[in-house]
């Protein structure tokens, strides 16, 4: 198979034993902010677009504002007050309620149209010897991507045996090293120290089970 940029990108990402295609949504959504914040923000027609989206999302609101850029904060937010205000203004209640769901998040499409892609080369990328490989050794695909990765591979029982195969055998890890958490939890067990693993494991599983933060809603 043709190994793309994003094929390399992903394989390279599994180092981090954590889900890839979370960790490529994250990495090109920060890249996308800084674009956006260098050379977007005085774009007047995406700022009337934004507007009309009601701004961003809660998560990514914030994590543009770590980035800094008071200037561009600036330019942003005086488009989405005088929104506000028309929209309150207007006394349309339906209107206002566009500001608890913000479903036009530019970041949140962005991240949604690149998930799509990213899923796909982890089909194809599964199918190569060495690229499984990695991911059995370091990767593990968070539930939501595991299910989507599944539906692709839905003509390709071959290939959906594999990902569940591995899966499988790392979901069984994980449920092992949580047990110890438990054991040496007991009074009588707690004298014993906690390995590396254990002290992140628990935190792991809560990407596993819900994503890496701010991936989705």
């Amino acid at each position: 198979m043709a190994k793309d940029f994003i094929w390399h990108e992903l394989y390279d990402l599994m180092e981090e034993d954590r889900c890839p295609v979370c960790a490529l949504i994250e990495k090109r959504t920060q890249q996308a902010m800084d674009r956006f914040l260098f050379d977007s923000v005085n774009d007047r027609g995406l700022r009337q677009k934004m507007a009309a989206a009601h701004g961003f999302c809660n998560f990514h609101a914030h994590q543009l504002r770590e980035m800094g850029d008071p200037l561009a904060h600036a330019i942003l937010y005086t488009d989405f007050l005088e929104q506000l205000s028309a929209e309150i203004a207007a006394g349309k209640p339906k209107k206002l309620q566009a500001y608890s769901r913000r479903t036009d998040c530019l970041f949140c499409d962005n991240a949604r149209t690149g998930e799509t892609s990213y899923v796909a080369v982890m089909a194809e990328g599964l199918a190569d010897e060495a690229f499984a490989a990695k991911y059995e050794q370091g990767g593990l695909l968070c539930a939501a991507h595991t299910a989507l990765l599944l539906a692709k591979c839905r003509w390709k029982p071959a290939l959906a045996e594999k990902l569940i195969r591995i899966n499988q055998k790392k979901y069984r890890h994980m449920v092992e090293v949580l047990a110890e958490i438990k054991r040496k939890n007991d009074y009588q067990n707690q004298h014993e120290p906690w390995t590396e693993e254990e002290k992140q494991m628990w935190k792991k599983v809560v990407s596993v089970m819900n994503d890496e933060a701010g991936i989705r809603k």
